[in-house]
């Protein structure tokens, strides 16, 4: 089952003419390059996460943090871990059978981190795009689909990876992995991914559909179709993530190729959380240079939907002082 090379054990032989070195392995060192950047930005995120958990104390009176946040941090001190003791970005037949429980439990451990965090920044998401069409009838069904939809590939992905192999520890233990005894990580990883292509589609499409019949400029309508666009930037993050699950999914050199996923996964977790920041941060940034006033003037209990309105289109969508105040479902009409 394993093959020996200097007297060490490796679980897969490498190619004819590999030359194989335990102390200096070959690293994919452009992906593990941009893994270290994705982990710069999440340390950059602070400066949006601060504001964002400031605005909710002083506008809203909500005292939380940002669980994703801090769940992605874990997971990119995870990754970081995985990437100085060559366990990720190296090629299998590089890495001692020794060591590869670790890197099994150290990938595995990242991949269900990242799933979490994405999943609840996407479910935020879902919950601010739910109060922006509140007097929508479909598009809030939509939305309570799409967050169905995360909940459930969430739940599906976490079970599924934690439980593919019997015994259980075949999936941390590659020496013990069969295909025989386990269930492919792949299907549930692509599941996810899909999901989180579908939800994204679904959240534009909610929030892009009660903006069409409203009574705007062109120009200005277009606009803000096309800056409610930018909230499903993880949509291309997923799709190339999809991709790669498909095209290294027979690929037996896991530990190399599970990095280029892991990049991806980061990107993706990084674009969700920054949309689902960005409605609290443009308020403190709206507080800060003291533009947009009315719009971020306290509402009363009657108008509550209607200053939520106003923050979609005025706050967030259309530069300061542009944005109607008339009742959407008035304008829709």
């Amino acid at each position: 089952m394993f093959h020996e090379v200097n007297d060490t054990q490796v679980l897969l032989k490498a190619p004819e003419g590999y030359n194989i070195n335990f102390s200096n392995p070959q690293k994919d060192t452009t992906i593990i390059s941009w893994i270290y950047s994705m982990s710069v930005i999440q340390v950059l995120l602070a400066f949006i996460v601060g504001p964002s958990f400031y605005t909710l104390i002083r506008k809203r009176g909500k005292r939380h943090i940002h669980s994703s946040y801090i769940i992605m941090a874990a997971a990119h001190c995870t990754v970081y871990v995985s990437l100085r003791s060559s366990l990720l970005g190296v090629h299998i037949w590089e890495i001692p059978v020794e060591n590869t429980k670790e890197a099994a439990m150290l990938n595995l451990v990242a991949l269900l981190l990242f799933i979490t965090g994405t999943a609840l920044a996407r479910l935020s998401l879902c919950i601010t795009s739910d109060q922006l069409v509140r007097f929508e009838s479909w598009p809030r069904y939509a939305i309570y689909c799409a967050g169905g939809l995360v909940l459930f590939a969430f739940i599906t992905a976490w079970l599924g990876l934690l439980f593919a192999c019997r015994p259980v520890d075949a999936l941390l233990n590659l020496q013990l992995f069969s295909k025989d005894k386990c269930i492919d990580p792949y299907v549930f990883l692509k599941f996810q991914a899909l999901s989180g292509c579908v939800t994204d589609i679904i959240l534009m499409v909610a929030l892009i559909t009660p903006v069409i019949p409203l009574q705007m400029l062109r120009r200005k309508k277009a606009v803000t179709v096309l800056r409610i666009s930018t909230c499903v930037l993880p949509l291309g993050a997923t799709l190339i993530r999809l991709v790669n699950l498909f095209d290294t999914h027979e690929n037996p050199d896991t530990t190399f190729v599970l990095a280029q996923v892991t990049l991806w996964l980061t990107i993706e977790g990084n674009l969700v959380m920054i949309c689902s920041l960005l409605p609290s941060f443009n308020l403190f940034i709206q507080r800060l240079v003291s533009e947009g006033s009315e719009t971020l003037s306290p509402q009363t209990n009657g108008d509550q939907g209607h200053g939520i309105w106003q923050m979609l289109i005025g706050t967030l969508f259309i530069p300061s002082g542009t944005a109607s105040h008339s009742d959407p479902r008035d304008s829709a009409q």
